[in-house]
């Protein structure tokens, strides 16, 4: 009896020892799985904490941005640290902040790396953003914009040259002209012999006739036709004289193949026409798939299909062609539906991004009177300081033209400044010279430069005229100067039209003239016989006789020089934890 008691006892003193091993290992566990849970969470808090310094840091280089948009990515940085090395706060407790600094990576992206702390938990966050500039997109970012139309029945060339290489040459001209619309349903009509050299993109339809040529793409939102006859061999190297379109064909309505050759080939949402001419063809140069796909019905003159209409021995007929190519649409916009998120300021979808009526408006001066310039061997100067009659006038040409003073006023890309302001602008007989920098110029009424043959229109080098219209614009005789940018990165020569109605940019010059016109809210007409070079921007565009358009790609590329269309913002591009 005493042995199984002494057993007991054992049993019960073990199994109270094992039950305290458990309970003690148990609460280590616990008190090891509680300091895990709050080092989770002081990391978590920190990991929130630095998020909300990337936020509130973001916040305040928007406010930066926003007053000053033509800023780099190095100023933005200085703008929004001031004379501090970071960007500091708390959350809603003392016990958690954070450090944001501001940086560019090696990539050149913003790059905002926020430490966050709460207590012993630390975490940092990087957000990358890429700075994207307004005005990256040109206003003259094609030889021709038309936006409701362009007619092309002239027998000049359209081609392109980059004036910092030096002036126009048609022996070194290149390929990197354009010619589009922008308003929907507008078309594209080349009636004459003005061949293309570059591609064409019409928001309605593109017709091509007479013997025009196009050496890139024709890509249109409605149909194509296709009936050109032999033109002109002065063609870019290495394109073939039977070749209509060099490029593709692109339609989202239907394709009429009726004369001539297809460089590339043709795809179609709509119905395929393809005449009967046994030079009719489409070449597919580069092997880009099959030579043509339809998504309606294809049909042919006569009743068998002609032999060039095979591709591998298989008839463009068979169901392999009949499929939709999924043709992407030329860029458009409906003036009278835009849509809740249109960009009013993007080139490629607006007419007018810049809004042009209300830059002028802000510009007018009741005060402003007539600058007449109609006698011969006078000479009146500008300059960015002002404007005075500097020779050749005597008292019996009576009153003399008034000096003119500058006005500060601000263009649409930010810039101030100095303007001159008149009402009616008309050189013919007399002299008029630009010098001496940038000179800017609100024309309140119509701008002419007449044929009389002692009128002289000159800007002198390293100097350039921009020239704000209210009125018509009458050019009958070439304005003397460099070609492409002053000094200063402005065009030479430029005109900003805010006339609305009917053929309000009239340029009918015997020689060469260099220009970049924007007319969007009227009609331009060009019959310059020696051509234009640089860029027309217009409601419709129309060429006739002799006129060629010679864009300068530099234009382009310095993007809007006096104009600042789109919105500069950050784009985000993506978070990184450390």
């Amino acid at each position: 009896m005493n042995k199984q008691q002494g057993f007991t006892l054992l049993s019960v003193m073990i199994l109270t020892t094992m039950t305290s091993i458990i309970v003690l290992s148990s609460l280590r566990d616990n008190f090891i799985q509680e300091r895990l849970t709050g080092n989770y969470q002081k990391k978590m808090n920190a990991r929130l904490v630095s998020e909300k310094g990337i936020f509130d840091t973001h916040k305040r280089v928007l406010a930066e941005l926003a007053s000053n948009p033509v800023t780099t990515l190095e100023q933005l940085i200085n703008d929004t640290l001031g004379e501090n090395n970071y960007i500091t706060g708390r959350a809603q407790t003392d016990d958690m902040s954070y450090a944001t600094r501001l940086g560019v990576n090696s990539d050149g992206l913003l790059e905002l790396s926020s430490d966050g702390k709460r207590f012993e938990g630390a975490n940092n966050t990087v957000a990358l953003f890429r700075l994207r500039k307004g005005g990256a997109a040109s206003t003259f970012g094609s030889a021709i914009i038309g936006c409701e139309g362009v007619g092309l029945g002239a027998s000049g060339r359209i081609d392109s040259y980059n004036s910092d290489e030096g002036d126009y040459d048609a022996s070194t001209a290149s390929a990197n002209s354009g010619v589009t619309t922008i308003h929907h349903d507008s078309d594209i009509n080349l009636t004459g012999a003005a061949d293309v050299w570059g591609s064409i993109a019409a928001t309605g339809s593109i017709n091509l006739g007479g013997s025009a040529k196009i050496y890139g793409d024709a890509h249109a939102n409605h149909n194509i036709v296709i009936d050109a006859g032999p033109g002109s061999p002065d063609l870019p190297e290495g394109f073939d004289s039977d070749i209509t379109v060099g490029g593709d064909v692109l339609a989202i309505g239907n394709v009429e193949l009726i004369q001539n050759q297809v460089g590339g080939v043709i795809r179609t949402m709509g119905d395929l026409y393809l005449g009967s001419g046994s030079s009719t063809k489409v070449r597919n140069q580069d092997n880009n798939g099959l030579d043509v796909m339809y998504r309606g019905e294809l049909t042919h003159r006569g009743n068998a299909l002609p032999f060039q209409y095979y591709q591998n021995d298989v008839p463009y007929t068979d169901a392999m062609f009949n499929q939709s190519p999924n043709v992407p649409s030329v860029p458009e916009v409906d003036p009278n539906n835009l849509p809740e998120d249109h960009d009013y300021q993007d080139p490629a979808t607006n007419c007018d991004p810049i809004g042009i009526s209300t830059v002028v408006d802000e510009f007018k001066d009741a005060t402003a009177s007539d600058l007449l310039l109609t006698r011969g061997q006078t000479v009146y100067e500008v300059t960015p300081r002002g404007g005075q009659l500097v020779s050749g006038w005597e008292s019996w040409m009576g009153e003399e033209p008034a000096a003119l003073s500058t006005y500060s006023e601000t263009l649409p890309s930010g810039e101030l400044v100095n303007m001159l302001k008149v009402k009616d602008f008309t050189v013919n007989g007399g002299g008029f010279k630009v010098s001496g920098g940038d000179v800017y110029m609100l024309v309140d009424g119509d701008f002419t430069i007449g044929t009389s043959g002692t009128t002289v229109f000159e800007i002198e080098a390293g100097s350039s005229l921009t020239i704000y219209v209210t009125g018509k614009t009458t050019i009958k005789k070439p304005v003397i100067s460099e070609q492409g940018m002053s000094d200063g990165g402005v065009p030479v020569f430029s005109i900003y039209s805010s006339y609305t109605g009917k053929d309000g940019v009239v340029i009918d010059a015997t020689g060469s003239l260099y220009a970049a016109i924007y007319a969007p809210e009227t009609d331009a007409k060009v019959a310059a016989s020696g051509g234009l070079m640089g860029s027309i921007r217009a409601k419709t565009v129309s060429l006739s006789g002799d006129t060629g358009i010679h864009y300068d790609t530099r234009l382009g590329e310095v993007g809007n020089v006096t104009t600042c269309c789109g919105t500069t913002s950050l784009e985000f591009v993506g978070w990184r934890y450390l």
